[in-house]
């Protein structure tokens, strides 16, 4: 899938981020299987192994509490660019799924 530009400009420039103790997250290297926190493609693979994360999402920042944002593809707009969403994590009685809703937090300017 693509990699909107203002998402692949932040990679070229920073690879990944800190700001003020909130991590984004990036590529650190390209062994994906072996790798961790902060490589975006490396927490994108296990979210969706491990928490049902759609196909169209890429994880770029924990929000907290399961809460993750992504960037979605699925709407992606003719410049390419695309909305940042929240990605959540539903709980009923004890079992924890994530939530197929998504709820649109920003979204990309140029």
């Amino acid at each position: 899938m693509p990699v909107s530009p203002s998402y692949r400009d932040f990679l070229l420039r920073y690879g990944c981020g800190d700001i003020r103790g909130q991590e984004f997250y990036g590529i650190t290297h390209g062994d994906f299987d072996n790798s961790g926190i902060p490589n975006g493609i490396w927490v994108t693979l296990k979210e969706r192994q491990e928490g049902n994360l759609p196909r169209h999402l890429l994880v770029v920042h924990a929000l907290g509490e399961g809460s993750l944002s992504c960037i979605d593809f699925s709407r992606q707009r003719a410049d390419g660019e695309c909305p940042v969403v929240v990605w959540e994590l539903t709980c009923q009685a004890t079992t924890c799924l994530r939530s197929k809703q998504r709820i649109s937090v920003s979204s990309s300017s140029r």
